[in-house]
C-alpha cells in the first residue's frame, strides 16, 4: 500500500518555498482523508506507515501555513494511536502542536487539550491530566459550549476515578450527565460506565451492575458500534461478579470479551482481559489455568511500548503464582519488579498490594522481620484509601498478619 502514498523521507526540512508548502499541505490532506474514519481494519492497513504520519506531523508543525491542517490530522489519529499503543510517540506531538499555535483558535485549542489530557491519563500521569482538563474547561466556558463542558466533566470523572478520588469523580460524572441531555448516547454511556467503576470500587455492587447495564444498552444504541466500549464495560461487569465470588458468571463474560477482541487491534484490552481472567482463575483456585493466562499477557506485553500499569500487574500476578510454587527467587524478582513499576506510577493502592504479596512471600519462608517490615508499609499505604472496599480488606489482612507475627515473637 505504501507505494501509492506520498512519502517524506528526508531528515532535514527543505528550504521553504510556495511549492514546498503546497506539497506539504497536499500530504496532510492526503493523510486526513485516510484517517477520517478509524476502525480496526483501517488501523491494520495504515499501521506500517505510522512513521510516515509522525514525520508529516513533525514537518507540518514547523510552518504556520500548515499548522491548522496538522492539528486536524493529530486529532483524527487519536483512536489509531490509542488502539495501536503508540501514545508515548504521539503525546509529544500534541504538546508541540499546542506550543507552536500560530494564532488564537479556542476551539482547536480545546480539542487538542482534551486529547492531551486523555493521553496523559492513559500514561497514568493523572495529576497532569487533571490540570490539562481544567485548562480545557476554562476554554469551554469561554466558548459557552455546553457539549464541550460536559465532555470535560466526563474526562475529569474518569481521571478522578483513576486517582480513587470518588467524591470528586461522582460530582464530575453527575455534572456531565446533566449536560449530556442532547448528546450522542456514547458519551452518556461512558459516564455511566465510570460511575459504575466508582460504585464497584466502594463495594456498591448492585449500583455498579445497574450502571454497567445502562451503559451497555446505550453503547448498543450508538450508530457506530464500538467493540472497545462494549468490551471494557463487560470487563467491568465481570469484575463486579468476581469481587462477589460469582466466579462462573464472571468467567462466562471474560470468555465472551476475549472472543469479541480476538480479531481486533486492541492489544491493551486483550492484555487486560487476559489478566482479569487469570486473576479470576487464581481466586477460584485454578492455578495452572491462571498462570497460562498471565503468561499470555506477559507475551503480549513484550511487543508493546508503555502500558506500565499492565506490566506492573502482570509481574505482581506472576510473582504470586511463583510464590505458590515455592520458586522463591523468581517470585521475589517478579514482585520487586511490580513494586518498582507501581512506585514509578505513583499508584499507592496497587503498590500496597504488591508489597503485601512480597511480605507474604517472606512470611512463607519464615523471614519474619522482613515480612513485618513489608506488611507495615503495605498497611499504611492501604489506609490512605478508606472509601475503597478492596483497600479496607487489604488493610485488615495486613494488620492481622502483623499481629500474628508479633505474637509469634
Amino acid at each position: 500500500m505504501t507505494e501509492n502514498r506520498l512519502l517524506i523521507t528526508d531528515n532535514q526540512l527543505p528550504l521553504v518555498s510556495a511549492r514546498f508548502v503546497r506539497g506539504l499541505q497536499a500530504n496532510l490532506r492526503y493523510w486526513q482523508g485516510l484517517t477520517a474514519v478509524i476502525n480496526d481494519d483501517i488501523i491494520r492497513e495504515l499501521d506500517p506507515d505510522f512513521p510516515n504520519v509522525v514525520r508529516t506531523v513533525e514537518m507540518g508543525l514547523e510552518l504556520a501555513e500548515t499548522w491548522r491542517e496538522t492539528a486536524v490530522l493529530i486529532l483524527q489519529c487519536f483512536f489509531w494511536v490509542e488502539g495501536s499503543g503508540r501514545v508515548p510517540q504521539w503525546r509529544p506531538l500534541v504538546e508541540n502542536c499546542l506550543a507552536v499555535m500560530p494564532a488564537p483558535d479556542n476551539w482547536l485549542q480545546f480539542r487538542l487539550l482534551k486529547q492531551l489530557g486523555q493521553l496523559q491519563r492513559i500514561q497514568w500521569d493523572l495529576e497532569t491530566a487533571v490540570n490539562t482538563f481544567r485548562q480545557a474547561a476554562t476554554i469551554a466556558q469561554t466558548l459557552q459550549n455546553n457539549q464541550a463542558i460536559a465532555e470535560i466533566h466526563m474526562n475529569l470523572c474518569q481521571t478522578f476515578q483513576h486517582q480513587r478520588q470518588y467524591k470528586e469523580a461522582e460530582i464530575a460524572g453527575a455534572e456531565a450527565l446533566t449536560r449530556f441531555t442532547e448528546s450522542p448516547p456514547r458519551l452518556k454511556a461512558t459516564t455511566l460506565q465510570t460511575l459504575g467503576l466508582i460504585a464497584k470500587d466502594q463495594g456498591q455492587y448492585e449500583l455498579a451492575a445497574t450502571h454497567f447495564q445502562q451503559a451497555l444498552t446505550l453503547f448498543h444504541e450508538c450508530e457506530t458500534f464500538s467493540i472497545t466500549d462494549i468490551t471494557r464495560t463487560m470487563n467491568a461487569l465481570a469484575l463486579t461478579h468476581q469481587e462477589q465470588k460469582q466466579f462462573a458468571a464472571a468467567l462466562q463474560i471474560y470468555q465472551k470479551v476475549a472472543k469479541l477482541l480476538d480479531h481486533t487491534t486492541k492489544e491493551e484490552d486483550k492484555i487486560r482481559t487476559a489478566l482479569n481472567q487469570g486473576s479470576l482463575l487464581y481466586d477460584w483456585g485454578k492455578l495452572v489455568q491462571a498462570e497460562n493466562a498471565f503468561r499470555r499477557a506477559e507475551q503480549m506485553l513484550r511487543q508493546q511500548k508503555g502500558l506500565l500499569s499492565l506490566k506492573a500487574l502482570t509481574a505482581n500476578n506472576l510473582g504470586c503464582i511463583l510464590r505458590n510454587q515455592e520458586i522463591w527467587a523468581a517470585a521475589e524478582k517478579q514482585l520487586q519488579k511490580s513494586i518498582n513499576f507501581y512506585r514509578q506510577l505513583g499508584d499507592d493502592l496497587m503498590l500496597a498490594n504488591a508489597i503485601g504479596n512480597l511480605a507474604k512471600l517472606y512470611l512463607r519462608q519464615g523471614m519474619l522481620d522482613k515480612a513485618l517490615c513489608e506488611f507495615d508499609e503495605a498497611s499504611q499505604l492501604a489506609a490512605k484509601f478508606p472509601q475503597n472496599a478492596w483497600a479496607r480488606s487489604q488493610q485488615a489482612d495486613y494488620e492481622a498478619k502483623i499481629a500474628e507475627i508479633r505474637t509469634a515473637d
